[in-house]
């Protein structure tokens, strides 16, 4: 069983192509298979947002999966800032 400190979340902020390819689908659906919790949503200004919660372990690879992001995509930079623990957070939704 895990230890509820290794439960992190965090603001993500996603900049580049990344609206109108499909991001946040792909975001969707690859947090559901990492086990991460939270939302990710398109931003005014063509950023894509997002919030995520789960272990370190799975953050981290699913960092590694966002930065690749869907082929018709380019990201060019993701700023992460922890943010405090949503504890009744038990899915991954798209905001409209």
């Amino acid at each position: 069983m895990e230890k509820s400190s290794s439960i992190r979340r965090y603001s993500i902020t996603v900049s580049g192509m990344v609206q109108g390819v499909g991001y946040r689908y792909f975001a969707r659906d690859n947090a559901r298979l990492n086990s991460i919790c939270g939302w990710v949503a398109n931003s005014a200004n063509g950023d894509v947002e997002l919030e995520i919660q789960g272990d370190e372990s799975s953050i981290e690879n699913f960092l590694k999966i966002l930065k690749a992001g869907p082929q018709s995509s380019n990201v060019e930079k993701i700023i992460k800032k922890e943010i405090d623990i949503v504890s009744n957070d038990n899915s991954f939704k798209i905001r409209h």
